[in-house]
C-alpha cells in the first residue's frame, strides 16, 4: 500500500517533538559549525537591536527516501555581527547529520 503516511502530520509531530529525540547539544554544536563555516556574502546594517543571544530552532521535516531534509532556523553571534538564517540538512534513516546547504545573512 503506497501512501499511508500523511507527510503532513508527521511532520507537525516531528517539529513539536524533534528535543524528544535528537540530541540538543550536539545539534547545536553541528549548526554553530555550519555557520561558523559559510562564507557569508553580504552583511546588513540592523537598524533594530537584535539579540545577540543564540536561538535554534527547527522549522521543518521533510520526508525523504534517504531520511528526513530537515530546516534549522538560527540567530547566532559571529564575532561583531549576528547571523540570521536558515540550515538544510538532511537525517539518514541510520541517524547520520549531513550538511546540504546555509542561507543567510549578518546583521551589524
Amino acid at each position: 500500500m503506497k501512501n499511508i503516511i500523511n507527510s503532513l502530520n508527521l511532520e507537525k509531530i516531528l517539529i513539536k517533538n524533534w528535543a524528544n529525540f535528537l540530541d540538543q547539544k550536539r545539534l547545536m554544536a553541528f549548526a554553530l559549525m555550519c555557520v561558523r563555516n559559510h562564507k557569508f556574502n553580504n552583511t546588513i546594517n540592523a537598524k533594530n537591536e537584535i539579540s545577540p543571544n543564540i536561538k535554534i530552532s527547527i522549522s521543518q521535516f521533510k520526508i525523504n527516501k534517504l531520511g528526513f531534509n530537515i530546516w534549522v532556523e538560527y540567530n547566532i553571534p559571529i564575532e561583531e555581527n549576528i547571523a540570521i538564517g536558515t540550515i538544510e540538512l538532511l537525517l539518514s534513516n541510520e541517524g547520520e547529520l549531513k550538511h546540504l546547504q546555509t542561507i543567510g545573512s549578518l546583521f551589524k
